[in-house]
């Protein structure tokens, strides 16, 4: 091999050499990118501000009432601006056999036993969500068909056709919403849903205490003041508890 041959292969070399690195930037480039999007469309999507008439308290996907920093207005359950409540959620007890248990959700007294989801599932799949729903939503609308995801991890919906199946689409092709079609379980006029479950092992407090697979299916509901004087002042809280068996 002649020293030209060795210098022509040694540049193809490096040639072949300089594009590796070239497709690696890229490749470094797109992880980086994926690293950056991706707990973006995950963690965006597991808080909620529900502002309604005077009412404006953040909440999140994992049972968390008031205590959940969203910009710009922060923490707080607040009316009129002012803040009232610094905490909400809840706190559950029983047995199995002799054995007694206890688990909730009270961030003021460092009680946080819930993550978002089904149990077993994996807490960060973004269908776990707060999906948010109003009765002037438009008929078949975006939001009306987003409802499919929580109606698959367990919500409820209104059942038009009386099939079992969610299915939010025009059967009679007029452009409203008849009642022989599907919607949204829209409870009141605005409402909120999501889906946690007491998986959270690592805890500070009733440390010891395993998951026992509850699940809490939670809704949040009121009425705008324009059709409600009463109840604009009020926000409704619906928690439905399923116990799945993972200990009897």
């Amino acid at each position: 091999m002649t020293i030209a041959t060795v210098l022509f292969t040694f540049g193809k070399h490096l040639k072949v050499l300089d594009f590796i690195i070239l497709l690696l930037g890229v490749f470094i480039k797109k992880v980086l990118l994926t690293l950056l999007i991706i707990p973006t469309i995950i963690f965006s999507q597991s808080q909620y501000r529900f502002f309604i008439n005077n009412i404006n308290i953040p909440i999140d996907n994992k049972g968390i009432l008031a205590d959940v920093n969203i910009p710009t207005d922060g923490t707080l359950g607040r009316f009129d601006g002012i803040g009232f409540l610094f905490s909400g959620g809840f706190l559950m007890s029983g047995f199995i056999g002799d054995t007694l248990w206890a688990n909730g959700v009270a961030t003021a007294s460092l009680i946080e036993n819930y993550i978002p989801g089904n149990v077993g599932a994996n807490q960060y799949d973004p269908r776990y969500k707060v999906y948010a729903v109003t009765k002037y939503d438009g008929p078949f609308s975006p939001k009306w068909q987003e409802w499919r995801f929580a109606v698959y991890l367990g919500a409820r919906f209104y059942d038009g056709n009386g099939d079992g199946i969610y299915n939010p689409v025009d059967l009679n092709g007029n452009n409203v919403w008849d009642p022989t079609e599907d919607k949204p379980d829209i409870i009141g006029e605005a409402a909120t849903w999501c889906i946690y479950n007491d998986g959270q092992t690592s805890r500070i407090r009733f440390a010891g205490v395993e998951p026992i697979g509850i699940e809490i299916r939670q809704s949040l509901f009121a009425y705008y003041s324009f059709s409600s004087t009463q109840l604009k002042d009020v926000i409704f809280i619906r928690y439905e508890i399923v116990n799945t068996g993972l200990k009897n």
